[in-house]
């Protein structure tokens, strides 16, 4: 089992507080600042989350990013698309970052302060979702980078604003 003092500093791309009454608030960031995702963020949220889902003190999460964007940065730093291992890491990493999110056992809450460029699994897959009118989504990266998006957001979208509506999405 995690405690928080074992998890609280380990992650440089989160910043993690918790209150004396469960509440964990995570911010999403890059040097404090707006998260820039890349490789290396992409292997330390599958940690982050798992973390957090085995911390029984916890009591509530609320997912929020910092700057004026919850995530809409991408650098490919880190990543590995052109060799099948490379891309292995990526699709597990994928998948296992989606299940220790759903493993979370307390409520979440996604505070979106700006922008969902990529990513925006993270926020459908919480409780509740609270956004700033400047929040927006869309999940393109995927092609820009020359792959096809089966990380689980293909799978979300649909479900949350219909079939028709999330195919074209």
């Amino acid at each position: 089992m995690a405690t928080f003092d074992t998890y609280r500093e380990a992650f440089p791309n989160a910043r993690l507080s918790r209150k004396p009454n469960g509440v964990l608030e995570v911010a999403l960031h890059t040097d404090g600042g707006k998260l820039l995702f890349n490789g290396h963020t992409h292997e330390q949220f599958v940690h982050l989350f798992h973390a957090i889902g085995e911390d029984h003190h916890n009591r509530v999460v609320i997912l929020t990013g910092s700057g004026d964007a919850f995530m809409d940065a991408i650098s490919p730093e880190g990543f590995d698309f052109f060799s099948p291992q490379g891309y292995d890491k990526i699709l597990r990493e994928g998948r296992k970052v989606l299940s220790n999110i759903l493993d979370i056992e307390v409520p979440m809450i996604a505070a979106l302060n700006g922008p969902v460029l990529l990513h925006s699994e993270y926020a459908l897959l919480t409780d509740i979702i609270l956004a700033t009118p400047e929040t927006v989504f869309q999940d393109k990266p995927h092609f820009d980078f020359g792959i096809v998006p089966g990380d689980g957001v293909n799978l979300l979208w649909p479900e949350v604003i219909g079939s028709i509506r999330g195919r074209y999405f």
